[in-house]
């Protein structure tokens, strides 16, 4: 299920971090931050979706950027934690 899907998505990572493919990591830790979100792991899924926002704005990907925003407003709005809302 999700920790073997989680295993494939972090070996991909790590395969994308390793030949500098910036676009494929920022997507693989995007996904990896939506599957936190919905398990309930919210520090671990703020943790991927910042760095996943930041290779983003590198890139100047603004869908990657709505994306990664959309997901962190849903993760403020549960956490009730507005200050950290970009």
């Amino acid at each position: 299920g999700h920790a073997a899907a989680s295993a494939v998505k972090q070996t991909s990572l790590r395969l994308f971090r390793s030949v500098g493919e910036q676009q494929g990591a920022a997507a693989l830790l995007l996904s990896l931050g939506e599957t936190e979100f919905v398990q309930g792991n919210h520090i671990q899924a703020e943790n991927y979706l910042g760095e996943s926002l930041s290779v983003f704005r590198t890139l100047n990907d603004e869908a990657g950027i709505g994306r990664c925003l959309n997901i962190m407003g849903k993760l403020v709005m549960q956490h009730g934690d507005f200050g950290t809302a970009e």
